[in-house]
């Protein structure tokens, strides 16, 4: 008997839906709503620099017996449910970020001051430090991710420890900035540096565009090379794409030897691991960018955020989201809800640990994944109790430490990892 017009319209309708209701599910188990929290890890942990006003520190670098650490009130401006756009909840906050100091040998919290900075927002996101020789001198420079009225910067400074301070020095922006993340400078060159664009659509573009890209997972960021003449204040910088295409390029570091990049495919779940096959340390803006070959891709199993290379051992840690969902309901609103917290370390996998990995990992252990020729290992979960929605991790000094995107202080935890 034929099929009526009505029985096809059902039957496409409800194929529709099926496939709708397939894609849903698959993405929020890919998100880790369907993950179960035990936290574990967390013995000798303590929350530091809560009195000293650390609140959202998003991205952390040590730098010998101190960590620099990345603080904005993020609260008062990022989450979309906040009322007005974008650059008017920017324009319109009164609270500013800073970056803050984290000693190791006595736990001291100290922020630094800005000096000679006019610019009236300063929204710190990611960041990184750079030794430069100049005069003679050691000169400790910060680059910062600033997210402004005016559009996307890299802030600049030089710092000054024994006043506490760090110096203005200058200010990079570019039409290809739009809505960057995390930076990491050139090995050994201060005049350049590899950018996160996270974002196609940014917030200044409407809250709808940014959404729909982020929900549809589609791979519309990139990574970026930028040169500039680090004595020249007035210069502009000459920005190149040097990565298209990647699901949320969000955190970035280098190997300690300068010869790999790092980048963190969010949406993709996915450290991306590139060979620096060229590069040049020249003060000429026009100078061709490095060519940079795909070498490797590390399935995380979570979404990581910042990613931190141990700088003796090269081993990467990274903050991570076990649970997409409910980062998303807390970015929303941070003050009310909760997001848990994740730490991993990546390491090149070993003969004992050899498993026949299909490219998307295997878990060997609850805690334990095998990812190609890495291992990732679980070194800290909380369900938020203790730190929510974290971001980064850094070890150093037998301490695992962790930052957050909306979180007061930070989570520090005496551990020997081997």
């Amino acid at each position: 008997m034929p099929f009526s017009c009505k029985t096809v319209t059902v039957t496409v309708v409800v194929g529709i839906l099926a496939v709708v209701g397939v894609y849903f599910v698959a993405t929020l188990n890919k998100a880790g709503f369907f993950r179960e929290i035990t936290p574990h890890g967390l013995e000798g942990c303590r929350r530091v620099g809560v009195d000293e006003g650390i609140v959202g520190a998003e991205d952390m670098i040590a730098d010998g017996d101190l960590l620099f650490i990345s603080s904005d009130p993020r609260h008062t401006f990022w989450p979309p449910t906040l009322p007005g756009r974008w650059v008017e909840r920017i324009a319109n906050t009164k609270d500013q970020g800073n970056i803050f100091v984290y000693n190791y040998t006595n736990e001291e919290v100290f922020p630094l001051k800005r000096v000679g900075f006019t610019p009236p927002d300063f929204h710190p996101h990611g960041m990184s430090l750079i030794h430069a020789e100049r005069g003679g001198k050691d000169e400790l420079c910060v680059y910062a991710v600033n997210h402004r009225r005016d559009g996307e910067f890299v802030e600049m400074f030089k710092v000054n420890l024994a006043q506490r301070e760090m110096v203005y020095k200058r200010s990079i922006t570019h039409p290809l900035f739009r809505n960057i993340n995390d930076l990491v400078p050139a090995h050994k060159d201060p005049g350049a540096f590899f950018i996160t664009n996270y974002e196609y659509y940014n917030s200044r573009d409407g809250e709808l565009l940014g959404t729909l890209e982020t929900f549809l997972a589609l791979p519309w960021s990139y990574v970026l090379f930028c040169r500039f003449d680090p004595h020249t204040a007035a210069s502009p910088a000459t920005c190149t794409t040097v990565v298209p295409s990647i699901g949320m390029a969000n955190g970035i570091n280098m190997s300690p030897d300068g010869k790999k990049l790092y980048v963190m495919a969010l949406f993709e779940q996915r450290v991306h691991v590139y060979n620096i096959s060229s590069t040049t340390t020249s003060t000429s803006t026009t100078s061709a960018p490095p060519q940079l070959v795909l070498a490797d891709t590390i399935a995380t199993g979570v979404c990581c955020d910042n990613l931190d290379v141990h700088p003796t051992s090269g081993d990467i840690y990274c903050g991570a989201h076990p649970n997409v969902v409910a980062f998303v309901h807390h970015h929303s609103h941070p003050l009310l809800y909760s997001a848990p917290s994740m730490a991993l370390r990546i390491t090149p996998r070993r003969s004992r640990q050899e498993s026949n990995d299909p490219g998307r990992g295997v878990y060997l252990s609850p805690t334990l994944f095998v990812s190609g020729r890495y291992v990732v290992e679980e070194l800290l979960l909380d369900d938020g109790s203790n730190l929510s929605g974290s971001s980064v991790a850094v070890y150093s000094h037998g301490r695992l430490t962790l930052g957050s995107v909306f979180d007061t202080g930070i989570l520090v935890c005496d551990k020997k990892i081997e």
